[in-house]
């Protein structure tokens, strides 16, 4: 868990640029990590060595100003919210630290799953073609609606606005919610194949009054984006955790 605090600032970094260069997977991804944790705990004989994916990283970030020691990667400090880090004795940060870091963590991989499946079900349009240039700036004005589904950038949650991971510990605090469900609810109304009624009519009017119908359009989307995702990819998909 302080690999991930240390190590934090470059994978969000890379994770900016999902159509940069090579694309990782989450396999990848977790042998970096993976990596980085036994190169700390490795003994007198000799630090584990670093997989090649994260040295690629770490000499891409240094271009854009990132500051890693890349020969001793695991040195950098662990830091939250721009504070160092206190350890306590049990070897692990404050609770509330934890709590946000893994919070984090979900919302991340739930936002970029959420882009991938929709680029798997509607690719970007290719062709030089004047037919295919309108296809590309549609694909284009969707690229500005899938971004609504979430407050500022996908890469970066914030726990003070989280969105669709708003608390859902009283009835009425759906209503923060409200615009990312819209956008959420475009974006998967575009979708090919069949819908239940809810993703097929127009988002509901928001009358604070009644919920219901936001509530039943809400747990529609829910249940609709899981299968879609399952039936594509073959594995279950990570949806946002509430903050509490």
């Amino acid at each position: 868990f302080m690999m991930w605090l240390r190590i934090r600032p470059l994978f969000l970094w890379r994770l900016s640029l999902p159509n940069r260069g090579k694309f990782y997977t989450n396999k990848e991804w977790r042998k970096m990590l993976y990596a980085m944790d036994e190169n700390q705990s490795a003994n007198s004989k000799g630090r584990a060595e670093i997989p090649l994916e994260l040295k690629e990283v770490v000499k891409d970030s240094q271009q854009y100003g990132i500051d890693f020691d890349d020969s001793n990667i695991a040195s950098a400090p662990a830091l939250w919210k721009g504070a160092p880090v206190l350890v306590l004795n049990n070897g692990m940060p404050e609770p509330d630290v934890v709590k946000a870091a893994v919070w984090e963590l979900y919302e991340i991989n739930f936002r970029l799953e959420f882009i991938m499946l929709d680029r798997e079900l509607l690719p970007e349009p290719v062709g030089a073609s004047e037919y295919g240039e309108q296809l590309r700036h549609k694909w284009m004005e969707r690229e500005v609606v899938l971004s609504q589904c979430w407050p500022g950038l996908a890469f970066r949650p914030d726990t003070t606005c989280p969105g669709l991971s708003s608390c859902d510990k009283y009835p009425q605090t759906i209503l923060p919610r409200i615009p990312f469900l819209k956008a959420f609810h475009q974006v998967v109304r575009s979708w090919p194949g069949a819908k239940p009624s809810e993703l097929v009519n127009e988002f509901p009017a928001v009358e604070e009054s009644n919920l219901t119908p936001l509530r039943d359009v809400e747990a529609a989307l829910a249940n609709y984006y899981v299968r879609t995702f399952l039936k594509t990819f073959h594995r279950p998909a990570i949806l946002p955790h509430y903050m509490s």
